[in-house]
């Protein structure tokens, strides 16, 4: 942004320029270029201010839902036995680094394997069983995949397949 003072230096700077080269010129002529090249200063800070004034801040709002991207089938023992097959997927953002998460897969799985791996049957059938996994998925998923532009990549853990058996 021009302040007064620049302007000002700026004023002085064309009348010298145009003070020297007026000798062959009318008086009034300079006068006016000095006043249309004022003109141009002040519009050109003002139009500048203006335009600081106007832009908003960036946008850091809640994460905005983007892709859901699924993770290949699993059949994985329980802690007591049991066998689990589920189909996980991801709920990611809009900022989210597909091509990290894909990079990431192998230890998506893994997190996967660990976690629902460390659940008995009678904890999974319990009321809020599942959503416990999920949240627990979700976490460790998270802190895998890091943030990407400031917000987590992941929102929410899916469970497109979700069969219990005995083993």
């Amino acid at each position: 942004m021009v302040d007064v003072g620049q302007q000002e230096a700026m004023a002085r700077q064309i009348e010298d320029a145009l003070g020297a080269r007026e000798g062959d010129k009318a008086p009034g002529k300079g006068k006016i270029l000095l006043i249309a090249a004022l003109a141009v200063i002040v519009l050109a800070g003002a139009g500048f201010a203006g335009l600081k004034i106007l832009q908003k801040p960036p946008h850091h709002g809640p994460p905005v839902p983007g892709k859901i991207i699924s993770l290949p089938q699993e059949t994985l023992n329980l802690s007591d036995g049991y066998l689990l097959q589920v189909t996980v997927a991801m709920q990611a953002t809009t900022t989210a680094n597909t091509k990290l998460i894909a990079t990431d897969q192998p230890q998506l799985l893994n997190a996967e394997i660990m976690i629902l791996g460390g659940f008995s049957y009678p904890e999974l059938l319990a009321p809020g069983g599942k959503a416990a996994a999920q949240a627990k998925l979700l976490a460790s998923f998270q802190k895998i995949l890091g943030p990407s532009s400031g917000q987590t990549q992941v929102l929410a853990i899916l469970f497109t397949s979700f069969v219990m058996e005995a083993g």
